[in-house]
């Protein structure tokens, strides 16, 4: 996970919108992974980390989509619509959920309850 807090660090720095494009398949890879760690996660406290960190990457790709135009894969679409509301309890509950019990699929297309 080390590579999102890299790439966090270059989007918020020096911006290069080639870069970043080249990197989006490292940043689902982390994704996943830190997916994986809020299955890991004992609790919705113990998974806080990773659902900021999962706010971070969420934010850069709205700027990407909504202000760069960059057209994103799938799995990262579901995470810009799906992550957009990570404030609330509600969702954030209801996503820990659904992760917990391995019925969260980035590669679905459908909505989530909200």
């Amino acid at each position: 996970m080390k590579k999102n807090k890299s790439f966090i660090q270059q989007f918020k720095f020096a911006f290069n919108k080639e870069e970043v494009i080249s990197e989006l398949p490292l940043i689902l890879e982390d994704i996943y992974a830190l997916l994986e760690q809020i299955k890991k996660s004992k609790n919705e406290k113990e998974a806080e980390i990773y659902f900021i960190t999962l706010g971070e990457i969420q934010g850069i790709l709205a700027i990407l989509t909504f202000e760069h135009n960059v057209h994103l894969p799938q799995e990262l679409r579901k995470i810009l619509r799906d992550c957009d509301r990570l404030d609330d309890k509600d969702v954030r509950d209801f996503l820990f959920r659904e992760i917990k019990n391995g019925t969260y699929c980035l590669k679905s297309d459908k909505f989530l309850w909200y």
